[in-house]
């Protein structure tokens, strides 16, 4: 299954994604990675998942984004739980590259039964993804702003990311006063 968190900057994605990634770490009984942009989240995801900054790797477009997700998938036969954090960024921000391998990504997670989690900085106005990913049941919206078209698609992830919001904001408010 594949997951979107499509919405601005600053929206709680990222924060929504250390989240899910370390409840999976609780619950998964295989590996869960974890691939991001630089090294933001070395101190907030758990140490048992699988941390790859992909700049390690000079992994600078979406089809050597796919083909490295790929190669993860294909060597370890126990990842259950796969997250990309920025991935637009990652695909240095080429929507057209980003939606083919969105496609190609939700075709093989299917195909192994992985869970697959993105986050992307991009307005879901702007977002033109393929037909067969909004086509698709299995996959969620998360969105600050999204027109009429993505609307409909938009399910549990914008409820659990708004909460989470919602929530970090007050403890946010407690420790400031």
């Amino acid at each position: 299954m594949l997951k979107l968190i499509i919405g601005v900057k600053g929206t709680g994605k990222t924060k929504t994604l250390i989240s899910m990634v370390n409840e999976a770490v609780e619950k998964s009984e295989g590996t869960v990675v974890c691939i991001e942009k630089g090294v933001g989240l070395r101190f907030d995801v758990k140490y048992t998942a699988r941390l790859i900054n992909t700049n390690d790797y000079l992994i600078f477009d979406a089809e050597a984004l796919y083909g490295f997700v790929a190669g993860i998938l294909a060597s370890n036969h126990d990842v259950t739980d796969l997250f990309i954090d920025s991935a637009l960024k990652i695909a240095n921000n080429d929507v057209a590259g980003f939606e083919a391998f969105l496609k190609d990504v939700d075709e093989l997670a299917g195909k192994l039964g992985v869970n697959v989690v993105i986050t992307s900085s991009i307005p879901a106005e702007e977002a033109s993804l393929p037909d067969a990913i909004l086509e698709n049941d299995d996959v969620a919206f998360d969105a600050e702003e999204t027109n009429e078209e993505t609307s409909e698609e938009l399910v549990e992830a914008e409820e659990e990311s708004e909460d989470f919001i919602e929530e970090n904001a007050e403890e946010a408010e407690e420790v400031d006063t």
